[in-house]
């Protein structure tokens, strides 16, 4: 088995990218998103210009990070997966620095991840880096279904967690989806099979219920 998991709003408490960029654009990325999510714009493009309107030095957006948290409940989860062998990668469509930022102040640095690159210069300014675009998504500027596509075995079991937009290109490269919020609404709107969830906990459960040979060793809490 080996699991697939999005970042920002399901191992984070709070969407982090969300909140770097309301505070050091001051909101002025709102009305970006919203093309994106319509349509209008690519992924990459939506980034650009969000990167373009913030203003914050590596301190500011430090401080903005030592906030953040990350749900209890994955802390238990990567125990569980650890003791059985499973390895976890996260998949984002955020960047490296808060991510890489978080992991570390949890003590989870080991973890690999796929992200897009935040890159600080002129003291207070930032643009983004994209190494794993895939030409072919309008959606993700780092897609993760073509990441999934490519770290995979077929030999293996493969389980994907989110709850956003940009986990919907997940869902054709893998055998088993956990989702909440628009992730989840996405899913039942388009009838693909998934489990809804709440925490890690509520996913450890249907695995050692529906999949027990590959969790033999758990320590469920």
């Amino acid at each position: 088995m080996k699991v697939f998991c999005d970042f920002d709003g399901t191992i984070s408490v709070k969407d982090v990218g969300a909140e770097f960029f309301n505070t050091f654009t001051k909101k002025k990325n709102i009305g970006i998103v919203k093309d994106w999510i319509a349509g209008k714009i690519t992924a990459r493009e939506c980034l650009t210009l969000e990167c373009s309107l913030v203003r914050a030095t590596k301190e500011e957006v430090d401080k903005l990070l030592n906030n953040q948290k990350i749900e209890t409940s994955f802390i238990n989860f990567i125990d569980v997966l650890s003791k059985n062998n499973i390895e976890l990668t996260i998949m984002s469509d955020g960047f490296d620095y808060y991510i890489s930022n978080v992991l570390k102040k949890y003590r989870l640095e080991n973890i690999k991840y796929y992200s897009n690159r935040l890159i600080f210069y002129d003291s207070n300014r930032v643009k983004p880096e994209f190494p794993y675009y895939d030409p072919d998504c309008p959606v993700c500027a780092n897609c993760k279904g073509l990441q999934i596509k490519r770290l995979k075995s077929d030999s293996e079991i493969s389980v994907y967690i989110g709850d956003g937009y940009t986990d919907r290109c997940a869902v054709s490269y893998v055998d088993v989806i956990f989702a909440k919020e628009d992730f989840f609404n996405y899913c039942s709107k388009n009838n693909i099979l998934c489990y809804n969830f709440n925490n890690f906990n509520d996913i450890l459960k249907v695995l050692k219920e529906k999949y027990p040979p590959y969790l033999r060793n758990e320590n469920m809490k």
